[in-house]
């Protein structure tokens, strides 16, 4: 008898805990997922200085926009990175609709923020010799655009 009593308040321990785990998940779950599609479930924009911008506009397509959200470079931007008052990068017309790529120019790119100045579509060795009048003399490691960069911006 005494160990039916004791199953049965475990049962009854039991079931309650369930329940508000079942509760806790239910509840839980549509809130996980909520702020996944915020985080991972849209476009995203990242800030660059002088009021520029990388768009990521759709997967695989970032863009470079100006102050007035006109693009100056087209998709696909690979990698970028920023030294003081220049923007400097790649691009990709690889896995790009056809109509997308007609417009890329593939290559490296210089973005002179003070001047306005875009050169694109440049080899590596040119790419080199320009960034040299800029004061960078070795190949700098650019970083692939991801969306935490409007987090963790440096």
């Amino acid at each position: 008898m005494a160990a039916g009593v004791f199953k049965m308040k475990w049962n009854k321990i039991r079931g309650k805990r369930s329940l508000t785990g079942l509760i806790a998940f239910l509840v839980l779950l549509p809130v996980a997922f909520y702020f996944w599609f915020l985080l991972f479930g849209r476009d995203y924009s990242i800030s660059l200085p002088g009021g520029y911008s990388l768009i990521r506009v759709y997967a695989g397509a970032i863009l470079m926009a100006d102050k007035n959200h006109s693009k100056i470079i087209s998709p696909n931007i690979d990698g970028y990175k920023v030294f003081g008052h220049i923007v400097i990068g790649h691009v990709s017309s690889d896995n790009l609709p056809p109509e997308e790529a007609a417009d890329s120019q593939p290559g490296y790119f210089i973005l002179d923020i003070q001047s306005g100045t875009v050169l694109q579509g440049l080899d590596e060795q040119r790419w080199l010799d320009l960034l040299q009048k800029y004061g960078i003399t070795k190949k700098p490691g650019l970083h692939k655009p991801s969306r935490f960069d409007q987090i963790f911006s440096s």
